[in-house]
C-alpha cells in the first residue's frame, strides 16, 4: 500500500517494546552450558581412563555392559549439579552485591531461568556422557 501511494519511508511497522535483557540472558546460559558440559566431559573421560581396570573387574564377575554407561551418566549429572548449585549460589551472591553497589529500588529473580539452568544444564551433562560412552571395552589384563 506505501509503494502505491508513494510513501514507502512512511510507513513503519513498530513491534512493541523488545528486551535486550532477554537475548544477553539466552546467551548467558549456552554460554554456561558450554562451559558445564566440557567440565563435565573432560571429568568423566579422565574418570573412566583411569577406572579401566576396575570397570574390567566389574565385567569378570558378571556386571551387565551398561553398567559403564550408568556409571558415566551418574557422575556427569552428579558434577553437572554440584556445578549448577554453585553456580546459582554464585550468581545470587554477584546478583545482591550488583543490587546492593547500584540501589536499584527492585530485584527481579529470573525463576525461569534458574530453574531452566537448574534442571536441563544436569540432564544434558549426563546425557552427553551416556550417549557417548561405550557399552562394552576392551579386554584388559591386570598385572597383580
Amino acid at each position: 500500500m506505501a509503494k502505491l501511494l508513494g510513501h514507502e519511508d512512511a510507513l513503519k511497522v513498530e513491534h512493541g517494546y523488545q528486551s535486550p535483557v532477554r537475548k544477553a540472558s539466552i546467551g548467558l546460559m549456552l554460554a554456561g552450558l558450554t562451559a558445564t558440559l566440557l567440565g563435565v566431559a573432560m571429568s568423566v573421560a579422565l574418570s573412566m581412563s583411569e577406572g579401566r581396570a576396575d570397570f574390567a573387574t566389574l565385567a569378570a564377575v558378571g556386571a551387565p555392559p551398561r553398567m559403564r554407561r550408568g556409571l558415566a551418566a551418574a557422575q556427569g549429572w552428579f558434577l553437572g549439579q554440584l556445578g549448577c548449585v554453585l553456580g546459582v549460589a554464585v550468581g545470587a551472591l554477584y546478583g545482591f552485591t550488583a543490587h546492593t553497589v547500584v540501589g536499584s529500588p527492585r530485584v527481579v529473580v529470573p525463576w525461569a531461568v534458574i530453574a531452566g539452568v537448574a534442571v536441563l544444564v544436569p540432564l544434558f551433562a549426563g546425557a552427553v556422557p551416556y550417549l557417548l560412552t561405550r557399552s562394552r571395552t576392551e579386554l584388559v589384563r591386570r598385572a597383580d
